[in-house]
């Protein structure tokens, strides 16, 4: 059996078709990309923006994650506190404006 010696000439030969075929898949490779940020920039270019009740519903999510049940409690009792105080405000500042002017008439 003889033993067939590849020629320097079928080498190159071979080391250039593997080099096309590489080449020839890069390309498609690369024509695939293309195609798909072609669609993507289509499909961005295609689509509406979220209407406002949307983004009014998301940032009302995104709120009340933010804010726990417990939160929202301790602020309402510290309003209530507060309002509390100014109502005990005003009625001193009511009984002091009336005594000052019962002492002016000398009643």
């Amino acid at each position: 059996m003889k033993k067939h010696a590849i020629s320097s000439h079928e080498l190159d030969l071979f080391q250039l078709a593997e080099a096309s075929q590489e080449l020839e898949q890069r390309r498609k490779a690369l024509e695939d990309s293309q195609r798909k940020a072609e669609a993507e920039r289509s499909d961005r270019e295609n689509t509406l923006p979220p209407s406002d009740v949307v983004s009014a519903r998301q940032k009302q999510k995104h709120h009340d994650e933010l804010v726990s049940r417990k939160e929202v409690r301790n602020v309402q009792r510290d309003q209530g506190k507060a309002l509390l105080m100014l109502a005990l405000l005003i009625a001193m500042t009511a009984t002091l404006i009336w005594w000052g002017l019962k002492l002016m008439h000398g009643s």
